[in-house]
């Protein structure tokens, strides 16, 4: 994001990729658009972000899907890379060939209600 000028704040729990990530924008001429912060996202409020790139594991796209039917701003953009959410449908999608081992798979998506959100109207 922050190679496209928009500002970008990471959030990551292990130490090392946090001073990685920090290091790798330097070097790019990117610190002054990239932030980088040792956070747990579990633990992080993402209502404040217009846009949210995650690079998660399979086992955990359930619950960051719930995380962010809380959080998620509506106009908000979110691009998952190589795992998608199991329920929300994505606005664009690309999968590699390999599927969930293919790091080239994305998708987008825009906030969508959980079933406990979503209004029946009786007709």
């Amino acid at each position: 994001m922050a190679r496209q000028g928009i500002r970008s704040v990471g959030i990551e729990l292990n130490a090392w990729l946090v001073l990685y990530s920090k290091f790798r924008a330097l070097t790019l001429g990117l610190s002054h658009l990239a932030t980088f912060r040792r956070q747990n996202l579990w633990k992080a409020d993402l209502s404040r972000y217009d846009a949210l790139s995650v690079f998660g594991v399979k086992e955990m796209m359930p619950m960051l899907e719930e995380k962010l039917s809380k959080e998620m701003q509506p106009e908000a953009v979110l691009v998952a890379c190589r795992f998608k959410l199991p329920r929300w449908k994505p606005l664009y999608a690309q999968e590699d060939s390999r599927k969930d081992k293919g790091l080239e798979s994305v998708w987008v998506y825009r906030k969508q209600p959980t079933p406990k959100e979503e209004v029946h109207f009786p007709f």
